[in-house]
């Protein structure tokens, strides 16, 4: 394990120079996702936009209603966006104009980037009413609703032969939700809130997360056992990365440190 200020790590390219800037309405917390020369990005003042990827230009902007912290997520052919808002929907979006083709509503807060499944039909997502939720993705039916101990404010992941539905909450437990009904199928405890996003080893049979009690924990993806845990100092709630290889962990700490492993 090594821990060093970001300012000490070798620069990996030359210095850039900016090729463009947009100004939206508001903050941006929602990570940015891009596809055929489109740019898609959330904003705090409730928009949804899309911007051209050479020059920043604005294409469409939909408006939510609330804040958007999500991420957007789009579907496999990539004609529709899926994001969720502050305000508690579920938007499914046409991606080329920003068309609303459905929404759900929660009714309480959104935070986290929705999970598509692999063939593309059913969307999964959790919001702040402690409640994890999976709709079919071409129209926003509710398929299920699983209620957890704790808001769900990460994004969920899905095992390689998609049968399982691994998230954090924060309740402080670790959920792997069966994806045909959302049954619980087995549950670890940390010692306290679980933020971080997870990732899985290469071979799909290791998750690995953070928790707010400063370790990164390493579970069997079938069972929820632990494989090892690691004291990283501080809260771990940035996501995860692996090495190429899958032979090393990256990972922040809530104290400006990065870790490796």
């Amino acid at each position: 394990m090594s821990q060093k200020p970001w300012s000490s790590q070798p620069r990996l390219w030359p210095q850039p120079s900016e090729l463009w800037a947009a100004t939206l309405g508001d903050a941006m917390r929602s990570d940015p996702v891009l596809l055929n020369g489109q740019l898609y990005i959330g904003n705090d003042d409730g928009g949804v936009y899309s911007l051209n990827e050479t020059t920043g230009a604005r294409l469409w902007r939909f408006e939510t209603g609330g804040p958007v912290y999500a991420g957007p997520t789009l579907s496999a052919t990539g004609d529709v966006l899926f994001i969720g808002t502050v305000n508690g929907s579920e938007f499914a979006l046409r991606a080329t104009d920003g068309h609303e083709l459905w929404r759900y509503s929660t009714g309480s807060p959104i935070g986290s980037t929705a999970t598509l499944a692999q063939d593309g039909r059913f969307l999964y997502f959790g919001a702040y009413d402690a409640s994890l939720y999976a709709v079919v993705a071409s129209t926003g039916a509710l398929v299920w609703r699983t209620q957890l101990g704790g808001a769900v404010g990460s994004e969920s992941r899905l095992t390689p032969d998609g049968t399982l539905l691994i998230v954090g909450s924060h309740d402080g437990s670790v959920y792997a939700l069966n994806t045909a009904d959302g049954t619980v199928v087995w549950t670890y405890r940390t010692g306290a809130q679980v933020q971080s996003d997870q990732i899985l080893s290469i071979d799909g049979a290791t998750v690995f997360i953070g928790s707010d009690d400063h370790h990164v924990y390493a579970l069997d993806v079938a069972s929820g056992k632990p494989a090892w845990t690691f004291s990283c100092g501080a809260e771990a709630q940035s996501g995860l990365t692996l090495s190429v290889d899958g032979s090393a962990l990256y990972f922040g700490r809530c104290d400006g440190f990065p870790n490796d492993l």
